[in-house]
């Protein structure tokens, strides 16, 4: 399986331009990188309830935790392939 982001869930928002990754792509992104979301929640600060409300469609992620999951998670991938 592997995930793509669409290029508005990585471009530096504004608060009218964000659009965050919908719970079906969020719970892909966690599948591809083999993470759980207790593992996400821990690897960007916050707690595992609030991604479970976003994996559920109730919350989503500000850009910054999405961004940042998804850069950790990319960084963690390719220090891996060394």
């Amino acid at each position: 399986m592997n995930f793509t982001p669409l290029p508005e869930h990585l471009t530096t928002p504004t608060a009218a331009t964000y659009t965050p990754p919908t719970p079906t792509e969020l719970r892909t992104f966690l599948c591809t990188i083999t993470c759980s979301q207790l593992e996400a929640a821990r690897m960007i600060g916050v707690d595992g309830r609030t991604v479970r409300r976003w994996v559920g469609g109730s919350a989503s992620p500000s850009f910054s935790q999405w961004f940042t999951l998804y850069t950790l998670s990319t960084q963690d991938s390719s220090s891996a392939r060394e």
